[in-house]
């Protein structure tokens, strides 16, 4: 994160190395057609552990006492569970389109009194099947993202909760078990909360872009 305005203990250029978190998910197939026109349905349950690389104080009591703090880390530092459902179409048209709805909520608060908010995560996608670049299925999607709000102690975060919306694109590779992906998210609609004083007098222009790499490998039994 990258500020121009001189720093203080609220902005400054700041940067972050180590681990996020780690997911484990189990889905189940509830209906998969294999061949020709039909659906495909997917449910599953997860599990989000959290790393060590996360806000240990309060930034916001931090910030009351006029001391250096930090509002980003890797990781939110709460153990979450997951809730997901997958859904795709495939028709005679050349584009099979899905979805993919993801809930996401704390499980307990953390040993430093944070609390993350919900979060709710609609993907939309659409995959050209008889189309191949570069040997890959070319795909498009657009993510929207609702994000709860956080809570200190008990106290709600005033950074926290918004709206995000990012289109994107990218490439899948299929070799044997392995999917390859490779995608580029690009800026969209930002509807999210500063932290910090003066908010009035912030100039904030939040474009990212956001790459993407992937690898799975699909095991499969008899």
């Amino acid at each position: 994160m990258t500020l121009g305005s001189e720093p203080n203990i609220h902005h400054r250029s700041e940067s972050v190395s180590g681990f996020a978190d780690t997911r484990i998910l189990f889905r189940r197939i509830i209906e998969n057609a294999d061949f020709g026109p039909g659906s495909r349905l997917f449910a599953g349950l997860g599990l989000i552990i959290p790393s060590g690389s996360m806000v240990e104080e309060n930034p916001f009591l931090l910030g009351n006492n006029e001391e250096d703090h930090t509002h980003f880390s890797m990781s939110e530092g709460v153990w979450k569970g997951i809730g997901e459902f997958q859904f795709f179409y495939r028709s005679h048209f050349p584009v099979l389109i899905g979805s993919v709805y993801r809930y996401e909520f704390s499980l307990k608060e953390n040993a430093f009194g944070f609390r993350a908010g919900q979060k709710n995560t609609l993907d939309l996608l659409a995959y050209w099947q008889n189309k191949t670049i570069l040997g890959s299925v070319p795909y498009g999607s657009i993510s929207m993202i609702h994000k709860g709000i956080d809570f200190w102690e008990g106290e709600k975060a005033p950074n926290s909760g918004g709206l995000i919306i990012q289109p994107g694109f990218g490439f899948n590779w299929h070799r044997a078990n392995y999917l390859f992906t490779a995608g580029i998210m690009m800026p969209g609609f930002y509807n999210v909360a500063l932290a910090g004083e003066d908010l009035e007098q912030v100039n904030s222009h939040t474009k990212p872009w956001t790459l993407i790499f992937s690898f799975r490998k699909v095991f499969t039994h008899e």
